[in-house]
């Protein structure tokens, strides 16, 4: 999980990434990752 967010290429969504994983449950993180992914690919 974290070597993906490493790999972002903009700190900014690095950062709003780590901060938002304390508002969120595991599982909500694991989706939006995946949303995110799917986003970018």
């Amino acid at each position: 999980m974290h070597e993906v967010v490493a790999q972002l290429p903009m700190k900014k969504v690095n950062s709003d990434a780590t901060q938002s994983i304390g508002f969120l449950s595991p599982n909500d993180f694991q989706q939006s990752i995946m949303m995110f992914n799917g986003n970018t690919s």
